[in-house]
C-alpha cells in the first residue's frame, strides 16, 4: 500500500458526484457519512450529521477532538488496509472508516457513524 499525500479521492472522481452518492446512501440508511482525505480532513459535506457531532464541531475545541478521532481512524486504515472501528471518546458511540484505494494507493476514507 502506498500513501501519496498529494493525491486523494477528489483527484480521481468529481467530489459533487461522490457527494450525491453519499447523500443518497445517507438518506436511505439514515447514518452520518463523509469522505476524508488521507490526513483525515473531510473533503465532502457530512450527510445526516449526528446532532451531538454538530454540537461538538461548533466549537474549536470540539472540532479538534473530532479531527483527532478521524486521524486515529485514518492511521488504522493506513496501518491495516482495512476498515477501522473505534468508540468515540466524546459520545461513546461507534465510528468507522473504510479505506479507499486505487490499485495499492491510499486515497482517503469513507467515514460512517456515529452509530450505537
Amino acid at each position: 500500500m502506498t500513501d501519496r499525500s498529494n493525491r486523494n479521492i477528489s483527484d480521481i472522481v468529481d467530489i459533487e458526484y461522490l457527494q450525491d452518492i453519499q447523500d443518497s446512501l445517507g438518506r436511505i440508511v439514515g447514518i452520518t457519512t463523509a469522505l476524508l482525505d488521507p490526513q483525515g480532513v473531510p473533503i465532502s459535506r457530512p450527510t445526516n450529521l449526528h446532532a451531538f457531532c454538530a454540537m461538538m464541531q461548533a466549537s474549536e475545541k470540539g472540532l479538534e477532538m473530532c479531527l483527532n478521532t478521524n486521524a486515529q481512524l485514518i492511521a488504522e486504515n493506513k496501518r491495516t488496509g482495512d476498515t477501522a472501528v473505534l468508540t468515540c471518546p466524546n459520545s461513546g458511540l461507534k465510528t468507522a472508516a473504510v479505506p479507499i484505494f486505487l490499485d495499492e494507493e491510499y486515497l482517503g476514507s469513507w467515514l460512517i457513524g456515529p452509530i450505537r
